[in-house]
């Protein structure tokens, strides 16, 4: 899989996934593989890949991966109508509880957390 993003970008990539949806006792949107979902996404459609690239460079502009978590918080907030923040919140939902085999929800984590069995 070729990375659409550069280091920094993945970085600030996981550090928004991880406000979105936070470890406690399961883990966080990027433990469970919530970048290589979206990553997944974008290999299918470049456009979405622009989007991500224009909304990831806004908030490493805020140098957000540096950021705590509640300064990190305030900025989503601020810009929770932004386009991208809309688009980034539903695909990381979408990727924490889909099927494994689309790149999130390593091991069916998030299925287990809400009391889903797979039986096989």
């Amino acid at each position: 899989m070729k990375q659409f993003w550069d280091p920094e970008d993945s970085r600030t990539l996981r550090a928004a996934l991880d406000r979105i949806v936070p470890a406690d006792d399961y883990p966080s949107a990027s433990e469970l593989g919530c970048d290589a979902f979206i990553q997944g996404l974008i290999e299918q459609d470049r456009e979405l890949g622009l989007v991500y690239r224009t909304g990831l460079r806004l908030l490493r502009d805020r140098r957000f991966a540096d950021l705590t978590v509640p300064e990190r918080d305030e900025i989503l907030l601020e810009m929770e109508s932004h386009p991208f923040v809309q688009l980034l919140i539903r695909q990381t939902i979408e990727g924490y509880y889909s099927d494994p085999g689309n790149g999130g929800n390593r091991d069916g984590r998030s299925w287990e957390m809400v009391g889903f069995e797979v039986r096989g």
